[in-house]
C-alpha cells in the first residue's frame, strides 16, 4: 500500500502521526489506529478486523471499540459542557443588499403611516377577496396549460432521442411570459452577508425585541440617537410565520411609545415563502388523505408503499420526499387526462398533432377537467401548488402575488388560523396600506 499510492499514504501519515511519534515508535505503525477507525466506521465486522490485524495493517477489534467509545464520551461531554456554559437558545440572521434597488424617498415612512391609518377603515371585504381570485386565476391559467404540455413533452413517449417531435420549438409551445418576473442576470445579485449568533430566547415578545435591538447593534446603530437615522427607511424583516406575528404584536404592545423608534413604525414584517409553501403542501396533505381504500394520498401510498408519508412532520426530508409523491400523482393523472381528452389509447399517439391541438388538448384538460368533483379538483389543486411552485423557483412575483388569494381561501377553509391571517395582512397590505414604492 505504501509503495503504490505513496503521496496518499505520506498524507494519512503525516496527519495520524507526529514526527516524534514515528522516531519513538519503530515496532507500531501509529497510521493502524487511524485506518482501523476508518474502516471501523465504513462498517468493517470485527472478524474482518482482526484478520486485518493480523496482517499487520490495523489495530485489534477490541481496541477499535475502545477507542470509539471513548471518543464518544469525550464528544458527548463537550457538548454537555457547551450547552450547560454557552449556548442555551441562539438566534442567526442574514443581511440582503440589494444595490440595484430603487432609493426610497424620506417620506416613505410617513405615507405608510397615513395608508395604514386610512387602511384601519377599509378593511378588505370578502367580494374584493373574490375578486382578487377570479382575476388572479385568469392570469394564473396560461401557466397551469404550459404545465400540463410540459407533462406531454418530457414524458418519455416524446423524448427526444427517442421519439423526436418536429414542433417541440413552436411557439404555441413556449412558456407563457412571466406575471411579473423579478430582475435577473450579474447586475441584480443580491449580496447576503450573515451576522453572528445571538443567544437570545426568541420564543416570548420580550426575545423578539432583544433580538431586533441585537441585530441593530451589530449592525452599528447602537442607542436611540442612531436609530433615529432608520426612521426615514423602511426596515424590512422576513422570518416564518410565528415571527412575524410576533414582530406585528409588538408593534401593536408599542403603538403608545414616545417616538418612532421605539413604537417601530419603520417595521415591515414579511413572511417567507418557503414555509407557507410547506403549509400549502400539508394542507393538501389533510384535504386529501383519504383512505386505503378510497382515492386518496392514503391508497397511493399503499401502492408505492410510501407509508411514511402518512402523516405530516416539520422534521426531516418529509416535505421534499411529499412533493415529489405529489408530482408523480398529478404526472399520472395528466397522463391519463391526455389520453382521455385526445382519445387515444398511448402518448405516442399525440407525437402526429400538431401543436395548436395540443394547445387546445391541454387547455381542455384545464377548464374541464380541474375544475369540480374529487379528482378534478386534485388536479386543479395540485396544477396550482406547483405552478407556484415553479413560480418561485424563477423568481416571478406576480404568480407569488396572484396565488394569494386562493391560498387564503384554501388556508381558511383548512382552518390554518395563522396562515390565513399572514394571506390577509399581506393582501391588506398590498391594496389598501402599502404605498407602491414599497412593493
Amino acid at each position: 500500500m505504501r509503495r503504490s499510492p505513496p503521496v496518499f499514504w505520506s498524507v494519512i501519515d503525516g496527519v495520524a502521526t507526529t514526527k516524534y511519534q514515528r522516531k519513538r515508535n519503530t515496532h507500531k505503525d501509529p497510521t493502524n489506529r487511524l485506518l482501523a477507525i476508518y474502516l471501523k466506521y465504513k462498517g468493517l465486522t470485527a472478524k474482518a478486523c482482526d484478520a486485518l490485524h493480523s496482517l499487520g495493517l490495523t489495530m485489534s477489534s477490541k481496541w477499535v471499540t475502545d477507542a470509539i467509545d471513548q471518543l464518544s464520551d469525550a464528544a458527548m461531554k463537550e457538548v454537555r459542557e457547551m450547552i450547560q456554559n454557552e449556548l442555551g437558545c441562539a438566534t442567526a440572521a442574514i443581511v440582503h443588499v440589494k444595490k440595484d434597488a430603487p432609493k426610497l424617498p424620506p417620506s416613505v415612512t410617513v405615507k405608510l403611516l397615513d395608508m395604514r391609518a386610512a387602511g384601519m377603515h377599509s378593511p378588505l371585504t370578502v367580494l374584493e377577496i373574490f375578486d382578487l381570485d377570479e382575476k388572479a386565476s385568469a392570469a394564473i391559467l396560461p401557466h397551469m396549460v404550459y404545465y400540463v404540455l410540459r407533462t406531454l413533452l418530457e414524458s418519455d413517449e416524446f423524448n427526444v432521442a427517442r421519439n423526436p417531435y418536429t414542433h417541440r420549438k413552436s411557439v404555441e409551445l413556449k412558456r407563457p411570459d412571466p406575471i411579473e418576473e423579478v430582475p435577473c442576470g450579474p447586475e441584480h445579485i443580491s449580496e447576503e452577508y450573515m451576522l453572528g449568533t445571538m443567544h437570545i430566547l426568541e420564543s416570548s415578545y420580550e426575545g423578539n425585541k432583544d433580538v431586533l435591538d441585537a441585530l441593530l447593534d451589530q449592525l452599528g446603530f447602537k442607542g436611540v440617537e442612531e436609530r433615529r437615522k432608520l426612521v426615514q427607511l423602511i426596515l424590512f424583516l422576513q422570518g416564518d410565520q410565528l415571527t412575524v406575528d410576533r414582530l406585528r404584536n409588538l408593534q401593536k404592545l408599542c403603538c403608545q411609545d414616545y417616538n418612532a423608534v421605539e413604537r417601530m413604525d419603520n417595521v415591515l414584517a414579511v413572511w417567507g415563502w418557503l414555509h407557507a409553501l410547506m403549509a400549502y403542501a400539508k394542507s393538501l396533505h389533510k384535504q386529501y388523505l383519504g383512505t386505503e381504500t378510497g382515492h386518496g394520498f392514503a391508497h397511493a401510498f399503499g401502492l408505492l408503499n410510501r407509508y411514511d408519508l402518512l402523516k405530516t412532520s416539520t422534521q426531516g426530508a418529509f416535505h421534499e420526499k411529499f412533493e415529489r409523491f405529489m408530482e408523480q400523482v398529478l404526472e399520472a393523472h395528466l397522463r391519463a387526462l391526455w389520453c382521455t381528452v385526445a382519445g387515444v389509447d398511448k402518448l405516442e399517439e399525440l407525437l402526429s398533432k400538431t401543436p395548436e391541438e395540443l394547445v387546445s388538448y391541454a387547455e381542455t384538460i384545464v377548464r374541464n377537467h380541474a375544475c369540480s368533483r374529487y379528482t378534478t379538483m386534485l388536479v386543479r389543486d395540485l396544477l396550482r401548488y406547483f405552478v407556484l411552485r415553479d413560480g418561485l423557483r424563477r423568481g416571478d412575483v406576480g404568480i407569488m402575488e396572484a396565488s394569494l388569494p386562493y391560498m387564503l381561501l384554501r388556508f381558511v377553509g383548512g382552518k390554518n388560523s395563522h396562515y390565513s391571517i399572514e394571506m390577509l395582512e399581506t393582501l391588506q397590505g398590498l391594496h389598501h396600506e402599502w404605498p407602491t414604492e414599497v412593493w
